[in-house]
């Protein structure tokens, strides 16, 4: 064998050591009998090896290790052996750490009066609004918005003729977030397990907001990672000289006084040596070719910020500059007889608008095509159940909802946007592939055969549409973005 062998193998061995890398979560032990006990997410899931989880395993063989975004904060709800419950806002992995007395960890809710409620729903409230036909209400007083229904307690006070509740909650949760939430990383798990290996928690990821909102992260695991393979590659270089070191002394021991055998002893246990001396003064060798080679620093990964690549919708604040009264029953006309109509709510406009739509449907029979009704008139009811909707879809964000549903507060009194004053359609030409294209992603497709000839209709029967989508057209109401059609 020769000096090099020992050198060789040593490479060999930390190159494969170099090939197991995938991805888990942050992990740790559930005080109950399953994951889904520690929140209402249920996003924590059973982990495949109890060894994710560190520290004793607690309650003997009844605790479950499970993986999730432990750091993620949420309402810790503890209950002591009197049956009082506290709660506090903290991460779910310090929740699950306290073992005096009795916790829950919701990870989608947060601590308010001892109570844990859904997340942004502290200080919300119900309140009643008394219409009164005409009368110009205010959904919410004070410095409190108008939110989502799933915000405030359960149940909701029924709505009557002339009253409805609106849920209200203070004016921080009507605001929109940070202009960038920092990124959440799953930690790395190896599937070879290295000894001595301890990566850093997501919790302790360091983030570093920039001036425009996004962030810089720095991510430690790959110097980590190298750093356990040269440690336990010197553990494992030692275990190998020792061994090629013995098999040298001993062919010395049996060589007989053979000088061949002798030789290749002595060459044995000469390699063995110099492949340790190479191994333990690498150090050396490293920080004098280059000091970062061994200043393992954590890679930095920036992060931008979004862009909505979609316009306002109709319904959003820009449209909201032209208004009129809302109208009373006896001012709108049912179009379900001179029109098509497909899953509209309520197929009533006001009787200007009717008469515009039967400029509209002659104008397209002249033109051999059909039209139809997608959305008409909408009523308060409506109208909040299509905020609310879209304000789930946002986590609460109302100035972003905004940019796609109008507040149900411009359905009431004397100042009710185009669809809550019957002054609005959404429409299509029948049959066409154009009829399936009615959503944001489509909204400013203005080259579509049928909807150049849609336009043409509309515009002939005095229509006017809005910029951000091609479908909606107003009456006898000029939109706050008027485009030609």
């Amino acid at each position: 064998m020769k000096k090099t062998t020992f050198i060789k193998l040593a490479g060999s061995f930390l190159f494969f050591l170099l090939l197991p890398l995938a991805a888990s979560a942050n992990c740790m032990w559930s005080l109950n009998n399953k994951c889904e006990d520690i929140g209402t997410t249920n996003n924590w899931i059973l982990a495949t090896k109890e060894t994710f989880c560190s520290g004793t395993k607690p309650n003997g063989q009844t605790a479950k290790c499970c993986c999730a975004n432990g750091d993620i904060p949420g309402c810790c709800e503890k209950k002591d052996t009197n049956g009082v419950i506290t709660t506090a806002n903290m991460t779910g992995e310090n929740c699950q750490a306290i073992t005096s007395v009795s916790t829950t960890f919701y990870q989608d809710k947060e601590a308010d009066n001892n109570t844990c409620v859904k997340k942004g729903s502290v200080g919300c409230a119900w309140n009643r609004v008394v219409t009164n036909g005409q009368t110009t209400a205010t959904e919410c007083s004070g410095d409190k918005k108008l939110s989502g229904d799933d915000r405030c307690p359960a149940p909701k006070p029924a709505d009557t003729t002339n009253a409805h509740s609106s849920c209200c909650c203070p004016a921080p949760v009507d605001k929109p977030g940070p202009a960038a939430t920092p990124p959440k990383f799953i930690m790395p798990e190896l599937q070879i397990p290295i000894p001595g290996l301890s990566l850093t928690k997501t919790s302790a990821i360091k983030y570093t907001a920039n001036e425009d909102g996004s962030y810089q992260v720095q991510i430690p695991w790959l110097s980590e990672y190298i750093l356990a393979i040269y440690k336990y590659g010197l553990s494992i270089a030692g275990i190998l000289a020792a061994l090629i070191l013995m098999a040298g002394g001993a062919l010395w021991l049996v060589s007989g006084g053979d000088a061949s055998r002798v030789t290749q002893a002595k060459e044995l246990i000469a390699g063995s040596v110099t492949g340790l001396i190479i191994l333990f003064s690498s150090y050396i060798i490293l920080i004098q070719i280059n000091p970062d080679l061994v200043q393992l620093k954590p890679i930095t990964i920036g992060t931008i910020q979004g862009v909505d690549l979609v316009s306002d919708g109709s319904d959003s604040q820009s449209n909201l500059s032209s208004t009129a009264s809302c109208l009373s029953d006896a001012d709108l006309v049912n179009i379900t007889g001179i029109v098509n109509t497909s899953n509209v709510s309520d197929p009533r406009l006001s009787k200007n608008a009717y008469e515009g739509l039967k400029k509209a449907i002659a104008e397209a029979k002249k033109q051999g095509v059909e039209l139809t009704v997608t959305s008409a008139n909408r009523s308060y009811a409506k109208q909040k159940s299509l905020w609310d909707a879209e304000l789930k879809k946002f986590n609460g964000d109302t100035a972003k909802t905004r940019k796609y549903v109008a507040d149900p507060a411009n359905c009431t009194g004397n100042k009710c946007y185009s669809h809550c004053a019957g002054v609005a359609i959404d429409v299509c030409i029948k049959g066409s592939k154009s009829c399936g294209m009615l959503s944001s992603a489509y909204a400013s497709n203005n080259s579509d055969p049928d909807i150049i000839k849609l336009q043409s209709i509309m515009k002939a029967a005095g229509w006017l549409r809005y910029c951000g989508e091609w479908w909606h057209f107003q009456y006898g109401l000029a939109p706050g973005k008027s485009c030609s059609p």
